[in-house]
């Protein structure tokens, strides 16, 4: 027996869970985004910002092996949904703050701050273990995260944003602060019956689990 229909029985509860739950979030004009789970703020807002070749992938000051893998991701992702992959760089490596960019790192680093501010954005001591903050802004895409998880779940909030629309790769502009309530968040696979998964789905379903924040496979 297949160890696959974990993965669709899980995805299947998913998509239940997003018809059944309602977001909290600022009234706009612009329709509602759907993320799950559901983020603690979502403040959308008119507009979208296109992701292209010309769009740099930062890594801020301070940013670490598990920033480069959350980065090299995204660009995976991105690639899949027929865009070219972004070029990957340093924020010390730039002279200037470019105007199309997706920015990973640290409130340490001096372009998080000013960005965090100028969107009027900030950490809260509830996000400090997990949670990000992550504004996509009509010049670029800002995550900011005191932790690399935290960093690396906004990445994979974003990837829930983007979508192909014709010819563009884009995502709608909003503004989320996010933090989970459990810490402890996941599923129990039984292993005793049936055909135990090969190594590689077991990393499918790994894969699968992170992309909704969940830190537990037992």
């Amino acid at each position: 027996m297949s160890r696959q229909p974990v993965l669709s029985t899980f995805a299947s509860l998913l998509t239940l869970s997003l018809i059944c739950l309602t977001t909290s979030m600022t009234q706009t004009k612009e329709p509602p985004v759907e993320i799950i789970p559901t983020p603690q703020s979502v403040t959308r807002s008119p507009g979208t910002f296109r992701i292209s070749s010309q769009t740099l992938l930062v890594l801020a000051d301070g940013a670490g092996k598990d920033d480069r893998f959350a980065a090299d991701q995204l660009n995976e992702a991105l690639v899949e949904q027929g865009a070219p992959p972004l070029k990957i760089v340093a924020e010390g490596s730039l002279r200037k703050r470019p105007s199309n960019f997706i920015l990973i790192g640290t409130a340490g680093s001096k372009w998080a701050r000013d960005l965090l501010k100028a969107r009027s954005c900030r950490l809260t001591a509830e996000m400090k273990d997990e949670g990000y903050v992550l504004d996509v802004g009509s010049d670029g895409i800002l995550i900011v995260a005191e932790s690399p998880r935290g960093r690396f779940y906004a990445v994979q909030t974003l990837l829930q944003l983007v979508y192909r629309d014709k010819r563009v790769v884009q995502a709608p502009r909003v503004s989320i602060h996010d933090w989970p309530l459990q810490k402890m968040r996941g599923i129990t696979d039984d292993l005793s019956r049936g055909q135990v998964s090969t190594l590689e789905n077991f990393k499918k379903i790994i894969r699968f689990l992170a992309r909704y924040k969940l830190n537990i496979y037992s």
